[in-house]
């Protein structure tokens, strides 16, 4: 479901009677700011979320951990490990 080039004509003719000819140049400035300014927002907040080690230095791309394989091997498996005894009242 996207846009069509006659959607997206007319999307742009809507904007243009909208902020006329003068702005226009102006105003799709300040939106590709704001778009550039959110989109690094989210990569700051989503490093806080994960963490920093997780993201290379340009912050977009994951990198993959080579130690949670062999940290969930040194660990052993869970069936290898005794029941819990359950406790009656």
């Amino acid at each position: 479901m996207g846009l069509g080039a006659s959607e997206l004509l007319l999307v742009l003719l809507v904007v243009l009677l909208l902020f006329g000819g003068k702005r226009l140049p102006d105003t799709a400035r300040q939106l590709g700011r704001g778009i550039s300014e959110l989109r690094r927002s989210y990569i700051e907040i989503k490093r806080e979320v994960t963490g920093p080690a997780k993201f290379n230095d340009a912050g977009k791309t994951p990198i993959k951990d080579k130690n949670a394989s062999t940290a969930s091997q040194s660990l052993g498996d869970s069936s290898e490990s005794p029941p819990i005894a359950k406790h009656s009242q």
